[in-house]
């Protein structure tokens, strides 16, 4: 009984489960802060201290190890010093001896020019220019061996000598003698030195002028390149202009530049094929000649040492008795390809060998130290003109002969002996 008159535990709870209260219901509050991360600032401390206890470091190392080689070698007497100079020039020459076995990787990039010093009065170069200059027979002697090397190299174009003739010879030159003052300038270039006796080191080495200016041009082809250029843009003009034309707008051009563009195409045709003769045309067809049968061509001459021959299709087919197989014959379709692409190119190609033609020189290359220069002009007589040479030339006195690497001869102009008018 007395279980009923017992309060509960929780009142509130109760009272709030009987008579429950609507409040509105709180809204929370959510708060956004924008949070930038910074790197932490380079400070130069962080190199400066390091690099400075560094310095002291070896700073103190180098000049405690001064003080005890100076007290070493003090102590030393003149026998040991002697026996020491001695096994440190044994040991130098070891390794100059090891060193030209090792290998040596240039690296492109690396090249440096080095220009020398101009020559003094007690060189030996200068010495020899002051010998040479006084031999009077000896600068006869080189004139005229030029103007023969300018005779000899028109004589072998085949160009020159088919509008001049067999028969030339020097009429004339202006031929002048220099002593440079200076050296040519020489190059090094950088790279890995690998055996040797030294490992593997980064070491620079003399390299000869005419690697260096080839290499140059073949990294930078500029000739190619414009050679390149006037191909791409011959062939868009040529492409644009039959597109132009398959849409009817075809451009007024001149009738007679459209005759030359075609005497020249059948120039280029008939200079392709030289060796083979132009087609005969037909007989005319007899006058015995009934209506029977159907009239064609006539056949083609029988080769009388095959009149006797036995060979077969079936031998021709392997091969037989022609000492090999028979080369695969390209098909008709890829025949046609080839010669649509021919002819479609054709003038484009001509406009990449003349531009290649007109860009394209020979590296040039220094000349050997201590040569003299050589330089004028030769003219060279024939029977039905003349032509002048401009030449530069550099002489070596240590082999009294003309450096090949630097000769340079180039048509100044040629000189007809008759000469008729253009027009009647």
């Amino acid at each position: 009984m007395l279980r009923l008159f017992r309060f509960p535990k929780n009142i509130v709870s109760l009272g709030a489960r009987v008579n429950p209260t609507r409040s509105p219901p709180q809204t929370q509050v959510i708060r956004l802060q924008h949070v930038r991360f910074r790197r932490p600032r380079f400070k130069a401390a962080y190199i400066i201290v390091p690099l400075g206890a560094w310095f002291v470091f070896y700073q103190i190392t180098t000049r405690y190890a001064e003080a005890l080689l100076d007290e070493f070698d003090m102590q030393l007497t003149d026998a040991e010093r002697r026996a020491l100079e001695k096994e440190h020039q044994s040991q130098e020459y070891d390794d100059d001896e090891e060193g030209e076995e090792g290998i040596f990787i240039p690296f492109p990039g690396f090249t440096k020019t080095i220009e020398p010093l101009p020559f003094r009065g007690s060189d030996p170069e200068w010495q020899t220019y002051v010998k040479v200059s006084r031999d009077e027979a000896l600068l006869v002697s080189m004139r005229a061996s030029l103007a023969d090397l300018a005779c000899g190299a028109v004589s072998r174009h085949p160009v020159l000598r088919s509008r001049l003739g067999n028969d030339v010879h020097v009429s004339k030159y202006w031929l002048n003698i220099q002593y440079p003052f200076r050296p040519p300038p020489t190059f090094v270039r950088k790279g890995l030195a690998i055996g040797g006796g030294n490992g593997i080191a980064w070491t620079e080495q003399p390299v000869d002028s005419a690697a260096v200016f080839w290499t140059r041009q073949a990294l930078w082809p500029s000739a190619l390149t414009l050679s390149l250029w006037s191909f791409t843009t011959a062939l868009a003009r040529q492409n644009v202009a039959a597109l132009a034309q398959f849409f009817g707008y075809e451009s007024q051009t001149d009738p007679l530049s459209n005759m030359q563009q075609a005497i020249e195409k059948l120039n280029r045709q008939i200079t392709r094929q030289p060796g083979k003769p132009s087609p005969a045309l037909p007989p005319p067809p007899s006058q015995n000649r009934t209506g029977e049968g159907p009239t064609g061509s006539p056949l083609p001459p029988i080769d009388k040492q095959s009149t006797g021959s036995t060979t077969t299709p079936e031998t021709l087919g392997t091969g037989a008795g022609m000492g090999g197989a028979i080369p695969p014959v390209p098909s008709a379709k890829d025949m046609y390809a080839i010669r649509t692409t021919k002819e479609h190119t054709s003038g484009p190609w001509d406009k990449f060998k003349q531009s290649l033609a007109r860009t394209w020189r020979r590296p040039a290359a220094y000349p050997p130290r201590g040569s003299i220069r050589v330089s004028g002009l030769v003219e060279i007589d024939s029977p039905h003109s003349a032509l002048i040479v401009d030449c530069l030339a550099w002489w070596d006195p240590q082999t009294e002969r003309y450096d090949p690497r630097t000769l340079s001869l180039q048509l100044r102009g040629i000189r007809p002996k008759k000469q008729s008018p253009l027009r009647p």
